[in-house]
């Protein structure tokens, strides 16, 4: 199978599937995150040339089927830019 790797800014319609992964995966483990911030949080990294910046992984039928961000930091240690987070890849297209 082929992927194509698209930025999220030209695909604004995929901003709630990435939002959803990210807080169905991760959101657990901050508290103070809400669906609706992921969803604004991604709406912030619709780049092509700056960061934040999301790219999407979409299968040859064009379903999103995984992302990544890059961010200047993740958040605690400002020394480590750029930093790529947000790395998901749907579990039936792991392996």
């Amino acid at each position: 199978m082929k992927f194509k790797i698209v930025y999220l800014a030209d695909n604004r319609d995929f901003v709630s599937t990435c939002a959803s992964w990210a807080f169905d995966t991760w959101g657990r483990y901050n508290p103070s995150y809400s669906l609706e911030k992921r969803i604004a949080s991604f709406s912030q990294n619709c780049h092509r040339d700056q960061i934040p910046l999301t790219v999407v992984a979409l299968d040859d039928q064009g379903k999103p089927v995984g992302m990544s961000s890059l961010r200047a930091n993740d958040g605690i240690r400002d020394d480590l830019t750029p930093w790529l987070g947000s790395v998901y890849v749907a579990p039936a297209y792991r392996s």
